[in-house]
């Protein structure tokens, strides 16, 4: 197996086929790798250069965990991004991006809010004319219906009777 070829390639192969090790099944070794065997961990850390990374980075261990639990390549893709990307920085020579996980807040300006406001009250205004185009549709609907009904039981009621005279 080629050991550069994208990890979206081989997790499907891989992940969707692996059966998970027992806690009993784990060696030293094992343990160490966060759970991984020697192949797994060869796979884990094939894209990473080897200049930068020694051993793979424990959130691609999380994201590759991620994508075998819930079937879906996006955490291993988006891990494999940010360390190519922090490859590419720290080759020019370009400091980690520190990020954090507090949203930072922001204040409004008064013209900000009154766009807001508008927009929520355009919002409000659609939103109670397509109310009301519903239930108009669906008036004209039931009122259909009940016309038809009542046609069906009328067109009924002639067919009975015309059975009754062609009886006699």
């Amino acid at each position: 197996m080629d050991t550069h070829q994208p990890y979206h390639e081989f997790f499907w192969k891989y992940f969707l086929t692996r059966k998970p090790p027992m806690a009993t099944e784990l060696g030293e070794d094992d343990e160490q790798h966060g759970g991984f065997d020697d192949e797994t961990m060869r796979m884990l850390s094939a894209n990473l250069p080897d200049k930068i990374f020694r051993a793979p980075d424990p959130r691609i261990q999380m994201a590759a965990m991620e994508a075998e639990r819930t079937h879906q390549m996006t955490p291993v893709l988006k891990e494999e991004l940010r360390l190519r990307i922090l490859a590419k920085r720290l080759e020019r020579g370009e400091p980690d991006i520190e990020t954090s996980h507090t949203p930072k807040t922001y204040e409004l300006t008064e013209e900000e809010k009154m766009k807001r406001e508008r927009r929520k009250e355009q919002n409000r205004r659609a939103a109670k004319k397509c109310r009301e185009k519903r239930k108009m549709r669906n008036l004209d609907v039931a009122e259909k219906f009940d016309i038809l009904r009542e046609e069906n039981e009328k067109l009924n009621t002639e067919i009975d009777y015309r059975r009754k005279q062609r009886e006699h």
